[in-house]
């Protein structure tokens, strides 16, 4: 039989491993570029170049998504989603519409004068102010870095009717 002292050893370890668990499954969740990078390559099944879309990441009731960076000021995100969002200090706020509703917000680091290398950028998506609005169905490839940023993602927009190679 096993000291007490062990077995608290154990439980306390095996429940810290639990929590490591649940909370790792939540930062694949919520971040946003993380989840683009590991999900959007899964979507691809290898095959280059690799081509997907949102919704094939991020599955879910949503038709559009607005990605606000730092510079959005307060004006700019609630008369773009409609409602009043708290502006994030610091931080690109990322939001999942659905008709004029608010399917689901997140925030994600980013650098006020040079780019965050893990942070996933947008080409030939229309830049209104301080945010692009994705579609839900637009494609995308896949491209490792971008200007002024080489371990960025670039997700460049394959325009309907274009090759891609």
């Amino acid at each position: 039989m096993m000291p007490d002292h062990r077995k608290i050893t154990i439980s306390a370890f095996i429940i810290a491993f639990i929590i490591a668990a649940l909370a790792l499954c939540g930062q694949v969740y919520d971040g946003f570029s993380l989840t683009i990078k590991t999900k959007g390559r899964i979507a691809c099944k290898n095959i280059a170049p690799c081509v997907f879309s949102l919704g094939d990441v991020f599955p879910g009731n949503w038709d559009r998504v607005l990605v606000f960076d730092v510079k959005a000021d307060q004006e700019e995100i609630d008369q773009a989603v409609s409602h009043h969002l708290d502006k994030p200090h610091f931080q690109r706020l990322i939001v999942f519409m659905h008709g004029s509703n608010v399917v689901h917000t997140l925030t994600e680091p980013e650098g006020v004068e040079h780019t965050i290398p893990a942070t996933v950028l947008f080409d030939r998506v229309p830049q209104t102010h301080n945010h692009q609005i994705v579609q839900h169905d637009w494609n995308f490839v896949m491209v490792k870095g971008a200007p002024n940023c080489e371990g960025c993602t670039t997700l460049s927009r394959i325009i309907p009717g274009e090759v891609v190679e």
